[in-house]
């Protein structure tokens, strides 16, 4: 295959493109506190020198092996590092470590520059940037790591490396600021590692929650045979959501935890040190009481309701529940070594109360709090600390009472309501960190936030969103410690990169600033990280971010529509003409007489006006990559990739593909899925 030859075409559209604006200030995300922009810039090139005392701490060396790192695995620039006495005056150098670090503290001192305690405080960061000097002082460890990130996003390869003379004083908002997600399956483990590395770290997140369920247990191996058994089931029955026998409804299968594998305890410790190495608190999710597949899968005479197909509720009456629950939790601790676990109880409603042994004469509410309280007195004993879901805590989220509901066979069937509030603030330890997942609704959420707070709990926005309504009042009037985004699908660079990249961004500014971004700020930012997020998501850099010339191909024989075509209700006459640029990508618009598009079409609702295809457009040159400048018309469907788990890439339209043909006649095929490499012409999220 020596060169390519012909392309065909599926679905292709030159539009008009967002040209982004040049920035006056350097960006960095989440903005910090204070910044203030010199004169001049820090020229990084291969002289420059990391300076360590001479007695350096532990953490400035991991500081620098950190950045001489990173600058050789993106930009091939190695950086040298040298014990030093002083910060030389006409030596390029960067210095970074807490006030501690006697190279650091003497360079405050001889500028007046104050890192204490109180400014700026807990995790919080001095960057300074000089025409020869950079110093980075943390007033603790943490602080010190997130001046560094900071540091990484100012250096830009396509800037020649030159970072701009400022002084940044930095601190976070909220002491509380994580992600909740599945553990990876083993062919995602380097994908997991980048997301904490270069998403996690970098927009300066502390707390990742990672539900597993097929992790290897050597005290009951039975347990992942059976949880390996029920993936299967699930997957190969296509099965989304599962049913009780009865037909009543329970969500939640994650099956695609780890892929639907069983995960080691080598890799699980392995997964566990690279989190901490980054400043981020490894927090296990096992689910317990509720949604306990992975527990219940071989054991069914320890289920609530014994004959369910797979159960996911446990019998709280029986001691040898207890047994497995606390040899699992065992098995975590030993390998993990957490500082808090969280134990899930949500969703506590997915079995008929009437038909479950355990529900015999006893009051749902006391069970509940026996189960959390149990769970609670064996974690604590070993120096754990508890986070829960809070849902079952809220009378006003759950219902008070028992409530009857109709199963899709008819029957009428009991489920449990909340807790009611006395029992919540008498019974319950007030030392569990409750995920309140419950505030969607503005004036109802408000209410559940204050409930928890009056009932004495420190809680954070569980399964957060970047727009929270009414968001500087309700964190003025509650005290929350911040949150924590989820997502519900396989852990893979795909569903992050479609789903979840916006969302997770606008929680990192909310819970970093202390400030909401609005729809139209969040887009514009997400659309300026973009192009560098899915280079440190995926690992790859493209050819033309790394020096390789982008070369223009004429299209202009194969335009096929124009400024007299309505067919597509859209002003292609507005379209410019010229060079218009997406990021460091330049493209070359043209017209002929009235036409200046490529326009193919397929199948939707109605008929198709347009051809189907557009081919032989000559390459005619071995190239490195292919870079397609397209839109769609219309806007295609998409649903989140966990309302499919046995099948997340089916869930964006494909609209069609391009066909790469070699000189051999090799033929490469490139889908083009809506929401993943293609959008509508009228939107920029995430394009």
């Amino acid at each position: 295959m020596n060169f390519l030859k012909t392309i065909l075409v599926f679905l292709a559209i030159v539009i008009n493109i967002h040209i982004l604006q040049a920035r006056k200030t350097p960006f960095i995300f989440p903005e910090p506190q204070e910044m203030s922009l010199s004169v001049g810039s820090f020229s990084l090139d291969s002289e420059t020198q990391i300076l360590l005392p001479q007695y350096a701490s532990d953490a400035d060396r991991e500081l620098a092996k950190f950045l001489v790192n990173d600058m050789v695995d993106k930009y091939y620039l190695p950086l040298q590092t040298k014990i030093a006495t002083d910060i030389p005056a006409n030596t390029k150098s960067i210095v970074m470590g807490t006030i501690d670090n006697p190279l650091i503290k003497r360079f405050c001192e001889d500028r007046d520059i104050d890192v204490t305690i109180k400014s700026p405080g807990k995790e919080g960061y001095v960057l300074i940037v000089e025409e020869n000097t950079i110093v980075i002082a943390g007033w603790d460890d943490a602080g010190a790591f997130y001046g560094l990130q900071s540091l990484r996003q100012l250096i830009d390869k396509q800037e020649g490396f030159k970072v701009p003379c400022l002084t940044i004083r930095d601190w976070p908002d909220f002491e509380f600021r994580g992600i909740r997600l599945f553990v990876p399956g083993s062919e995602n483990v380097a994908f997991f590692k980048r997301f904490v590395k270069d998403f996690m770290a970098l927009y300066k997140f502390n707390k990742l929650f990672v539900e597993f369920n097929g992790f290897r247990s050597d005290r009951h191996p039975e347990i992942n045979a059976g949880w390996s058994l029920f993936v299967k089931d699930l997957n190969y029955t296509q099965t989304p959501e599962l049913d009780g026998l009865y037909g009543y409804n329970r969500n939640s299968n994650h099956q695609d935890a780890g892929d639907g594998e069983i995960i080691d305890k080598e890799l699980t410790r392995n997964l566990v040190q690279f989190t901490r190495q980054n400043f981020i608190d490894f927090i296990p999710e096992i689910p317990t009481l509720s949604h306990a597949y992975a527990l219940l899968n071989a054991h069914p005479e320890l289920a609530a309701y014994p004959h369910d197909i797979w159960p996911d509720v446990y019998d709280t009456s029986n001691p040898k529940t207890y047994e497995l629950v606390f040899d699992v939790f065992d098995e975590y601790i030993d390998v993990i070594q957490p500082k808090m676990i969280h134990i899930g109880h949500d969703e506590w409603r997915g079995f008929p109360m009437q038909k479950s042994p355990s529900f015999k004469d006893v009051d749902y509410a006391d069970l509940y709090i026996s189960d959390v309280n149990r769970l609670y007195g064996y974690l604590t004993k070993k120096g754990i600390k508890v986070a829960l879901w809070g849902d079952y805590l809220l009378e006003r989220a759950r219902g008070k009472g028992i409530k009857t509901k109709t199963a899709l066979t008819g029957e009428k069937y009991l489920n449990p309501g909340g807790i009611p509030f006395e029992k919540v603030k008498e019974s319950i330890p007030k030392d569990i960190l409750v995920l309140n997942w419950m505030w969607a609704d503005a004036v109802g959420g408000k209410e559940n936030e204050k409930t928890l707070e009056k009932a004495g709990f420190n809680q954070i926005f569980g399964n957060m969103k970047s727009e929270i309504p009414g968001w500087s009042e309700r964190i003025s009037e509650t005290d929350f410690i911040g949150g924590a985004p989820s997502s519900w699908a396989a852990t893979n660079e795909y569903i992050f990169g479609r789903d979840l990249v916006k969302d997770f961004l606008g929680c990192a500014n909310s819970l970093w600033t202390g400030n909401q971004l609005s729809e139209e700020e969040l887009n514009q930012k997400v659309r300026e990280l973009m192009p560098y997020i899915r280079r440190n998501l995926s690992g790859k850099t493209e050819p033309s971010s790394d020096g390789d010339p982008v070369i223009p191909i004429d299209l202009s024989s194969h335009f096929n529509s124009g400024v007299n075509d309505h067919r597509m209700d859209m002003d292609l006459p507005s379209m410019p003409v010229g060079q218009v640029s997406s990021y460091r990508k330049k493209f070359n618009v043209e017209q002929k007489s009235d036409k200046n598009a490529v326009v193919v079409g397929i199948k939707g609702e109605g008929e198709c006006p347009f051809n189907n295809s557009v081919k032989g457009i000559s390459v005619g040159r071995n190239v490195s990559s292919l870079i397609f400048l397209h839109a769609a018309v219309k806007p295609g469907s998409i649903s989140y990739a966990w309302c499919m788990p046995y099948n997340p890439y089916a869930t964006a339209d494909l609209l069609g593909w391009y066909e790469v043909i070699y000189e051999d006649g090799f033929t490469e095929t490139i889908p083009i899925q809506y929401g993943v490499n293609i959008r509508e012409y009228t939107s920029f999220e995430n394009c």
